[in-house]
């Protein structure tokens, strides 16, 4: 008898390619300069303020962690 619960396929957890820093230095300073163009309030201005922050996030994942002060 086959177990239920067991999955029917192996799945593999693949890590999304690190992304180069440069690269998202310069996408994030696009987008802010295409933010100026777009008017306050409207579905553009907020899909891209949010992909601001999420490239800054990303930006900062991939960066080293700084040495501790004082240690």
């Amino acid at each position: 008898m086959k177990d239920f619960f067991e999955p029917l396929e192996e799945t593999e957890v693949q890590a999304k390619p690190q992304r180069d820093p440069a690269e998202i230095r310069i996408y994030v300073k696009a987008l802010k300069r295409a933010l100026k163009l777009l008017p306050l309030g409207s579905r553009a201005y907020y899909y891209l303020s949010g992909e601001i922050v999420r490239a800054n996030l990303e930006l900062g994942s991939s960066a080293p962690a700084p040495f501790a002060k004082g240690a």
